[in-house]
C-alpha cells in the first residue's frame, strides 16, 4: 500500500525556563467536536510524539507538569499527513498563573506544520467556500501551484496516485487522463480534507512519480450535523456571446445535483456515524456526447456556425444504402444528444473510540457512473487521420449509432485501527479493498464499423469523411480491477528519536477484455466506392481490420501485480529548531503468475534497443527486483520562533505505469485472440482485393481467401499474431530522483506568509515503447530525416508487420525543474487567500500518448522514426502559471452572512507540435515533425483544391511570418511540443448567502449559492475567450507523393464559410463551452 497516510500528529518539546527537558510532562490532546482524547508524556529530553490523530479540529491541547502551571492551547487544527509542531517552555508555579490559556491564529499557520517538501492541503473551509461546478476533487487539486490539469510538476498525470482514506481510488488502468476511476468519485460533501504531495520525504508515502493525491472523508462528532442540497445548471445559465457576437444553436441541457449528508453520535464521546449520498444527472451538451455539427449543402465548412464540409446528399446516400442494402439503421447524423449521464455516490463511515488507547474507523463507499460518448476521433488501422480530420469535426461526421456508453462501478472498503500502547509505542493498522468495474455498450446493432474517405486520400494520407457502425473500440470492452492492501506502521519514541517501522502489501488484479475492431472494420476511399457494396460491381475496401477470440479462450487478459514493501524511518529532533528525517523504503514489484506462452513468438527474431537480434519470451513477466527508495528530509526553525522555516529533502520515489500497457502483452501474443490490423496499405495489399463487405464479423475468418491464409490464424500458437505487443523482461517500474528546497517566512505580525519551493526531478527509470521489428534507415531525406522507400526497408522480420512488435521498456532520459513562490493569508476576520507563481521546465523522451501499445509508440510526434527517442518538452509542462484564491465572509444583522470567493488561473492553455498531415518519410506512421523551410520556395508544392503553386507559396510565406515559432525556427525541424497556445486569464467566482438562526443548541442555516465559471466573460464578452488553432494550422502541409524530395499541398481552412489557405495560427473559440456558465444552489444545514 502506498501513500497510506490518513491521520495527523503532534510533535515537539516541553522544557523548563532553563531549557531543561521536563521528563514526564503530560500532554493531552482533545478533539473538541468528538471528545476523542490522545495522551502521552515527554521523554528525558522533553520531546514527545503523538501519531494517529484525527485530522482537522479544533483541538484543545493541555501540557502539565508537577509544580508548573498547566499550559492550554486552544483552537488547534491538524493537517492531513503532517505533524503539528509545539515547543513549549513552562515556568514554575508562582511566576505564572495556575493555568495559561493560549488561543489565536497560529493554529492554522503553515509555520506550525512539519512539512519538508512541496505539498498543498485543501481544508474543509476551502472546499466549502471556493467555486466549483463539477464538484470533483480535481476542482480543488488545481489550487496546487505546480498543477496543470491532472499533471503536477510537468509529470504525466497517469503517474499520480489517488487515495481516499488510504484506499486506492485511481484510474489505475489508465484508459483516460482522468485521475479518478470512470471520471467519477465521491461527493465533495463527503470530503474532509485533500492533500497533494509532490515531494514528501516520509517513507510511508510512495506509489507515484507524479503526485500523491490523498483525501480523507468526514467523520461524525458529538453533535448531530447535516445538510440537504440541490444544484442546477442549464442552458439559461450560460453565456451566449463571444466578442459581442451572439452564438446560435444553443441546445437544451441541464445538470441537476441532489444530495444529503448526516453525521453525529451513536454514543457520545465513543461511537460516531457519518453518511453521504449524492446523485448527478446531466442531459444535452452537459452529458458530454452531443453532435453539434450540421451537414452542408455545398461541401464547404463554416465552423462558426457548426457546419461541416460533409455534404447532406452524401450522408443521405450512405444512410439509405445501409438501410436498403444491408438492413442496418445507422441513426441520425446531426442534432443527436443521445442519452443521459448519471453519477451517484454513497458513503457510510463509523468511528469508534474503543478507549483512549485504541480508535477504530470503518468506511464503505460506492459510486456509479454512466456516460455517453461520441465515437473515437482518429484511431484505427494505419494510416490514421490527423486530429484535424477527427470523425466528428468540421471535416467529418459520424452517425448516431456510432456513439458508445461507458458504465463505471466503484466499491471501496477501509478499516483502520490506531493504537497507542504506551507513551513510547503506537501503531497504525490499515486494510482496504476496492473494486473498479468499467464496461462499454453501444446503441448500435452488431455491425461492422465503416470509415469512408473524401476520395482525396493517398497511400500516406487518410482523411475521414463519413463514419458509421458499431464503435470500433466498444465491442466486448470491459475492465475489472481488484485492489487489496494491508499496512502496518509501528512508531517508537526514544529520546529525540521517533522510529517508524512499517510494512505493506498491495495486490492488484486487472482483467481486461479488449477487442478493437471486434465487429470488423472496413475503410473505403470514397462514398462512391462504398455505395458499390452488395452490388455486382462492388469495389474492395482499401483497409480491413478484425479482432477475434480463439475458441475456448478466456477473453480476459489477466494481470496480477503484487507490491510488498518494508520501510524504516528515524525522525530526529536534533534540537528545538532542527528536525532531521532519515528513511529507506524497499519495494519488490512482482507479477503473480506467468502467461500462456506462444512458442512461435518465443522463437521470433526481433531487435533490441541496441539493434541486436534477440528473442522475447511471450509467457514471462519482468524479472522481480528490489527497488530501494532512500530519503532524507529536514525542517529548520532558523530563528527559533517559527518566523522563518527552511525545509527540504532529497530522495528516490518509485511508482507504477498505467496497467493497460501491461495487459497489452497477454492480449497481443496470439494466445487469447488475434488482431488483424495492417500497419499500412502495403501490408494488406496482397489480400485486401479479395475482401468484400460482409456484416457478419467472422465471415472472413470462416471464409478466408487463399491470399490471406497466413493472416487469419485459426488457433493459438500456430502463427505470428497480426499485432504483437511485449514487455521487456528487464522492464522496471518508473523511478525518479527528486530534491526540493523551500522556505516559509512570516511577514511581521501580519497574517501573511511568503513561501517558496525549488524542485528538481531526474528520471532513473522512465517508460517508453520501441518497435522491435523496425530496421534502421539506409537513406536520408532532403531535411536529414530517415527515409523508407517501401515496407521492406523498415521491416526486420517479414513474418510480422514492420510497425508491429512494440516492446515496453525503460530509458533514463527525462528531467524537470520547478520553481514556485507565493504568499498565503492565514484566515483572519473572515478573510483568507493565496497567490502563487510557478515556473516549470520538463523534458521527456516520449509522451506515451495512447492506451494500447501501438498508439503509445506511434502517436508521439517524431523527427525521424518512432524509435528515435529524444528529449523534448513534456506535453504536461506549461512554463508559467499564476494561481490565486481570495475569500471573504461577513456576518451581519445577527442572522445573515455573505461570502464571496474568487479563483484565478492564468497560463498557456496547452502545448502542440507542428507536423505534416500524412506520412512524409514512408514508414507508415503519421506525426512526422514539420521541417520549417527558410522560405516557401524550398517546398515542392503541387496545385491542389483550386489553388495554384504560387498561391500556396504566398500563403505559406505569410504563415511562416505570422507564426512567431515558425519564423524563429526557419531552416530546422519543429520541436515536439515546442509551441505554446496563447495565454488565458480565467476567473471563477462563488457567492454564498446564509440565513441562519439558533434554536436551542442547534444552528439552522438556509444557504443560497452561485458558482460562476469564467466570471470575466459575464462582465465582458471579450474576456475569458479561449483561442484555438485555425483548422490545419498546426499541420499546414499534406504529403502528396513520398520520396527523398516529396511533394506537398497546403492544407486549406474554412473561415466564415470560405475555403482559404490559412495565413494565421489562431482564432477565437466560438462555442458555448468558452463562455461563462453558472450553477445555482440551495442548501439547508444544521449543526
Amino acid at each position: 500500500m502506498d501513500a497510506q497516510v490518513t491521520t495527523s500528529g503532534i510533535i515537539g518539546t516541553v522544557k523548563g525556563a532553563d531549557g531543561t527537558g521536563l521528563q514526564g510532562a503530560s500532554i493531552k490532546a482533545t478533539h473538541t467536536p468528538s471528545g476523542s482524547v490522545y495522551t502521552t508524556t515527554a521523554t528525558n529530553s522533553g520531546t514527545f510524539n503523538i501519531q494517529g490523530m484525527r485530522p482537522g479540529g479544533p483541538y484543545t491541547i493541555e501540557i502539565s507538569f508537577v509544580g508548573f502551571p498547566t499550559r492550554t492551547l486552544q483552537d488547534i487544527s491538524l493537517t492531513l499527513g503532517e505533524s503539528y509542531v509545539i515547543n513549549e517552555k513552562l515556568s514554575p508555579t508562582g511566576t505564572e498563573l495556575s493555568e495559561v490559556v493560549i488561543t489565536g491564529t497560529a493554529s492554522t499557520s503553515k509555520l506550525n506544520r512539519f512539512k519538508t517538501g512541496a505539498s498543498t492541503n485543501i481544508s474543509t473551509k476551502e472546499i466549502n467556500s471556493l467555486p466549483t461546478i463539477s464538484r470533483s476533487i480535481t476542482d480543488f487539486t488545481r489550487l496546487t501551484p505546480q498543477a496543470n490539469g491532472n499533471s503536477f510538476g510537468g509529470r504525466d498525470g497517469r503517474y499520480n496516485n489517488v487515495q481516499v482514506d488510504g484506499a486506492n481510488f485511481n484510474n489505475g488502468f489508465g484508459l483516460s487522463d482522468d485521475p479518478l476511476p470512470g471520471g467519477g468519485g465521491l461527493s465533495i460533501d463527503a470530503i474532509e480534507e485533500i492533500q497533494v504531495n509532490i515531494a514528501p520525504y516520509d517513507v510511508r508515502q510512495g506509489g507515484f512519480t507524479g503526485a500523491g493525491i490523498n483525501a480523507i472523508t468526514r467523520s461524525g462528532t458529538n453533535k448531530l450535523q447535516g445538510s440537504v442540497y440541490n444544484f442546477i445548471k442549464n442552458q439559461d445559465l450560460q453565456g451566449e456571446k463571444v466578442n459581442g457576437d451572439k452564438l446560435s444553436g444553443i441546445q437544451q441541457s441541464s445538470v441537476k445535483t441532489y444530495g444529503a449528508r448526516l453525521g453525529g453520535p451513536i454514543i457520545k464521546n465513543k461511537l460516531f456515524f457519518f453518511v453521504s449520498a449524492e446523485k448527478i444527472s446531466s442531459t444535452g451538451p452537459s452529458a458530454g456526447a452531443v453532435n453539434l455539427w450540421k451537414a452542408s449543402d455545398n461541401g464547404i465548412a463554416d465552423p462558426n456556425n457548426n457546419i461541416t464540409r460533409v455534404k447532406r446528399s452524401d450522408l443521405d446516400a450512405v444512410s439509405n444504402h445501409l438501410k436498403n442494402q444491408w438492413g442496418y439503421d445507422p441513426g441520425a447524423y446531426e442534432g443527436y444528444a443521445n442519452g443521459e449521464s448519471k453519477v451517484s455516490s454513497l458513503l457510510g463511515r463509523i468511528d469508534w473510540n474503543i478507549s483512549n488507547k485504541h480508535k477504530l474507523a470503518v468506511r464503505y463507499n460506492r459510486t456509479t457512473n454512466d456516460v455517453p460518448s461520441l465515437t473515437n476521433g482518429t484511431s484505427g488501422a494505419n494510416p490514421r487521420a490527423s486530429n484535424t480530420y477527427s470523425r466528428v469535426s468540421q471535416n467529418a461526421m459520424s452517425f448516431e449509432n456510432s456513439m458508445y456508453f461507458t458504465s463505471n462501478n466503484v466499491s471501496s472498503y477501509t478499516l483502520e485501527l490506531n493504537s497507542r500502547f504506551n507513551n513510547r509505542l503506537s501503531n497504525q493498522f490499515l486494510a482496504t479493498y476496492s473494486k473498479i468495474q468499467t464496461g462499454r455498450s453501444s446503441p448500435s446493432a452488431e455491425f461492422p464499423f465503416i470509415d469512408i474517405g473524401d476520395g482525396l486520400g493517398t497511400s500516406s494520407v487518410w482523411q475521414n469523411y463519413i463514419s458509421a457502425g458499431y464503435e470500433l473500440f466498444t465491442y466486448n470492452n470491459a475492465v475489472i480491477n481488484d485492489n487489496y492492501t494491508i499496512v502496518n506502521n509501528l512508531t517508537y519514541t526514544a529520546g529525540r528519536h521517533s522510529l517508524l517501522l512499517g510494512a505493506s502489501f498491495e495486490s492488484q488484479k486487472f482483467a481486461n477484455n479488449y477487442m478493437r475492431n471486434g465487429t470488423s472494420y472496413y475503410r473505403y476511399k470514397s462514398v462512391a466506392d462504398f455505395l458499390t457494396t452488395g452490388t455486382p460491381g462492388e469495389v474492395a475496401p482499401i483497409q480491413f481490420a478484425l479482432t477475434y477470440p480463439y475458441e475456448g479462450a478466456d477473453p480476459f487478459a489477466i494481470v496480477k501485480y503484487n507490491l510488498p514493501a518494508v520501510y524504516l524511518q528515524d525522525n530526529i529532533s536534533v534540537n528545538d529548531r532542527f528536525n532531521l528525517t532519515l528513511g529507506l523504503r524497499a519495494e519488490i514489484p512482482t507479477f503473480a503468475k506467468n502467461l500462456i506462452a506462444n512458442t512461435v513468438v518465443d522463437n521470433l527474431d526481433l531487435l533490441n534497443t541496441s539493434g541486436g537480434v534477440t528473442n522475447y519470451p511471450s509467457g514471462e513477466w519482468p524479472k522481480t527486483r528490489v527497488m530501494l527508495s532512500p530519503r532524507i528530509g529536514f525542517r529548520w526553525d532558523l530563528e527559533g520562533n517559527k518566523s522563518l522555516i527552511i525545509r527540504g529533502g532529497t530522495g528516490i520515489f518509485a511508482g507504477r505505469v498505467p496497467f493497460v500497457w501491461m495487459t497489452n502483452q497477454p492480449s497481443n501474443i496470439g494466445t487469447l485472440q488475434n488482431t488483424i490490423e495492417p500497419g499500412s496499405y502495403a501490408a494488406s495489399a496482397a489480400w485486401i482485393n479479395d475482401i468484400r463487405f460482409n456484416p457478419d464479423k467472422l465471415y472472413w475468418f470462416n471464409n478466408t481467401p487463399a491470399s490471406a491464409a497466413n493472416v487469419f490464424i485459426k488457433s493459438p500458437g500456430n502463427g505470428v499474431p497480426g499485432t504483437l505487443a511485449l514487455v521487456d523482461p528487464n522492464f522496471k517500474m518508473p523511478q525518479i530522483f527528486r530534491t526540493n528546497i523551500g522556505f516559509d517566512k512570516k511577514i511581521g505580525k501580519s497574517p501573511f506568509t511568503f513561501t517558496a519551493d525549488a524542485m528538481y526531478t531526474k528520471d532513473l527509470q522512465a517508460v517508453y515503447q520501441f518497435g522491435a521489428n523496425r530496421l534502421a534507415a539506409s537513406q536520408k531525406m532532403y531535411d536529414g530525416r530517415d527515409y523508407y522507400p517501401n515496407s521492406a526497408s523498415y521491416t526486420f522480420n517479414s513474418l510480422l508487420g514492420g510497425n508491429s512488435g512494440s516492446v515496453l521498456s525503460n530509458t533514463t532520459m527525462g528531467h524537470s525543474f520547478n520553481l514556485t513562490a507565493g504568499i498565503n493569508m492565514t484566515p483572519r476576520n473572515g478573510f483568507f487567500g493565496s497567490l502563487a507563481y510557478s515556473y516549470t521546465f520538463a523534458n521527456t523522451s516520449t509522451d506515451n500518448s495512447g492506451s494500447n501499445a501501438s498508439s503509445a509508440w506511434g502517436a508521439t510526434p517524431n523527427r525521424s522514426n518512432p524509435n528515435d527517442i529524444f528529449l523534448a518538452s513534456s506535453a504536461d509542462a506549461l512554463p508559467h502559471r499564476i494561481v490565486g484564491v481570495f475569500s471573504y465572509r461577513k456576518e451581519y444583522l445577527k442572522h445573515l452572512a455573505s461570502t464571496i470567493s474568487v479563483y484565478y488561473n492564468g497560463a498557456n492553455r496547452y502545448r502542440y507540435s507542428f507536423t505534416y498531415n500524412g506520412d512524409v518519410n514512408g514508414d507508415a506512421i503519421s506525426g512526422d515533425l514539420l521541417y520549417i523551410p527558410k522560405d516557401a520556395s524550398e517546398v515542392n508544392f503541387v496545385a491542389s483544391g483550386g489553388f495554384t503553386v504560387d498561391q500556396q507559396r504566398t500563403a505559406f510565406n505569410e504563415l511562416l511570418k505570422n507564426s512567431k515559432y515558425l519564423d524563429k525556427h526557419r531552416g530546422s525541424l519543429a520541436e515536439r511540443n515546442g509551441v505554446l497556445m496563447p495565454w488565458l486569464h480565467r476567473f471563477d467566482v462563488k457567492f454564498l448567502q446564509d440565513i441562519f438562526a439558533q434554536f436551542g443548541k442547534q444552528k439552522h442555516t438556509l444557504q443560497l449559492s452561485l458558482d460562476i465559471v469564467n466570471f470575466g466573460n459575464m462582465l465582458n464578452s471579450n474576456w475569458g475567450i479561449q483561442k484555438t488553432l485555425i483548422n490545419n494550422a498546426s499541420t499546414p502541409l499534406s504529403v502528396v507523393t513520398k520520396g527523398i524530395n516529396p511533394t506537398f499541398k497546403m492544407n486549406t481552412a474554412s473561415i466564415d464559410g470560405q475555403v482559404v489557405l490559412p495565413t494565421e495560427m489562431y482564432q477565437d473559440v466560438r462555442t458555448f463551452g468558452t463562455t461563462w456558465s453558472m450553477q445555482i444552489g440551495i442548501r439547508y444545514l444544521f449543526n
